[in-house]
């Protein structure tokens, strides 16, 4: 009959360590608990033992079957645990420094307040796109007084457009304004205002709502 078998739960810690020195004894895991286990019985069966030719033999069987376990692949198993804990707990404090409240940059108006108007004049998906967002109802969420601001990024983005709007509004209109925005500038080799507001070409923007303003005048 073969011997019954019940159930334990095991140390994780013990498992993995068991599973390293049992692969390299050619064990499984739980027959690498069950030699240690073996090993702590007769420990404890040692101390019962009274004859010290009994016990000096006894003292030979252990030390050969000792010198038999691979604690290379242990040690090697604790270690890399001990890494992954250091490891995780690095991340825990990036993550804690990442949810600290941002400082935002301020613009005024309130950057809520230049993306309802700007909404208003280019519309939200327009907005989304030069501001660098691929979610097109992101800029009506940014509008909202009780909602998440978005990071500096996008805040100066948003600030930037609208200084371009405002400039280029009051003296061609709101009409001409929303063309210039989408439309190829020869300025930006061709590419659109609102594309180059994305990429961060601010420089280059603002000489082209310069240069179309002039160009006005000049006529």
């Amino acid at each position: 009959m073969p011997d019954a078998m019940i159930q334990v739960r095991v140390d994780a810690d013990l498992f993995e360590a068991a599973k390293a020195a049992g692969a390299a004894a050619g064990r499984s895991a739980a027959a690498q608990i069950r030699h240690w286990a073996g090993i702590g019985r007769a420990l404890e069966t040692r101390e019962l033992l009274e004859d010290a030719q009994d016990v000096a033999a006894f003292d030979a069987s252990m030390a050969e079957e000792c010198a038999n376990i691979p604690w290379a692949p242990v040690e090697a198993t604790e270690k890399a645990q001990r890494a992954a804990q250091i490891e995780g707990f690095a991340k825990l404090r990036e993550l804690d420094e990442a949810l600290e409240e941002p400082e935002y940059v301020e613009t005024e108006p309130s950057i809520r307040e230049v993306t309802r108007r700007l909404n208003a004049a280019l519309g939200d998906t327009l907005v989304a796109a030069l501001a660098g967002s691929d979610d097109p109802k992101a800029p009506h969420e940014w509008a909202k007084e009780d909602s998440l601001l978005p990071g500096n990024g996008i805040i100066t983005r948003l600030a930037f457009a609208y200084a371009q709007w405002q400039k280029i509004a009051e003296y061609e209109g709101e009409r001409v304004a929303r063309m210039w925005f989408v439309g190829a500038n020869p300025w930006l080799d061709n590419d659109t205002p609102a594309n180059a507001i994305r990429e961060g070409h601010h420089e280059e923007v603002a000489r082209a709502a310069q240069a179309l303003i002039d160009d006005s005048f000049s006529g």
